[in-house]
């Protein structure tokens, strides 16, 4: 059976690898064995060589543990100086000085195949996270997340009268026996609680109380 090849293409002939081995071997029998096993051989001593290298640059690690455990008191020494508000500044520069460091570590890691675990193994001896914390995070925390909270409860107004201010109104007028029962379930109150609750908040204060 013919066929046909249109011009511009390639006549090409399909083997499965079975035959591909019988003619590469064919051609060039006593080369082949010797190549896979010299390419076998050097990847074993790569290999062993490269898990030979991790694991000195992990004995180094093991060995600088005190040294990681140290760093660190600088920054708590030059908050201290800097009085009741610290040193802003002196955290901004052990911070930079810090995860310089661990990023460099962290390029190591990767050429030695072992990614991020140098700088990660560090890291945990210098809980450097919170210094991230104290210097950014709590900024966050301060400044802007007390104004965004007032912000969505102006806008969704979550608050309602708790089961105390609830008694001021009842005692007041302003509020029914039922709507006070209802307020004292949203603090958790079952009906007979607030019942109780109720009797025990109409009875003469203590002096503390008062």
């Amino acid at each position: 059976m013919a066929y046909f090849v249109e011009p511009g293409h390639i006549a090409m002939v399909m083997l499965t690898p079975e035959q591909y081995m019988r003619m590469y071997t064919a051609r060039t029998p006593s080369m082949w064995p010797v190549y896979f096993g010299a390419r076998m051989a050097a990847q074993n001593i790569q290999d062993l060589l490269m898990k030979k290298m991790q694991t000195d640059d992990i004995d180094l690690i093991k060995k600088n543990i005190g040294g990681f455990l140290s760093t660190g008191f600088e920054a708590a020494d030059a908050a201290k100086k800097g009085g009741v508000t610290g040193d802003v500044w002196a955290l901004r520069s052990t911070i930079e000085r810090i995860y310089g460091g661990l990023y460099d570590n962290w390029k190591a890691g990767i050429w030695k195949g072992v990614g991020g675990a140098y700088s990660s193994a560090m890291d945990n001896f210098l809980a450097s996270g919170q210094l991230i914390y104290a210097y950014k995070t709590l900024m966050y925390h301060i400044a802007v997340t007390p104004r965004m909270r007032r912000y969505w409860n102006q806008l969704y107004t979550p608050m309602v009268p708790t089961a105390s201010m609830a008694h001021q109104l009842y005692r007041r007028g302003e509020f029914t026996r039922s709507q006070f029962i209802t307020h004292a379930g949203y603090d958790g109150w079952d009906k007979e609680g607030a019942e109780q609750l109720l009797k025990v908040m109409s009875l003469i204060p203590s002096p503390r109380e008062a």
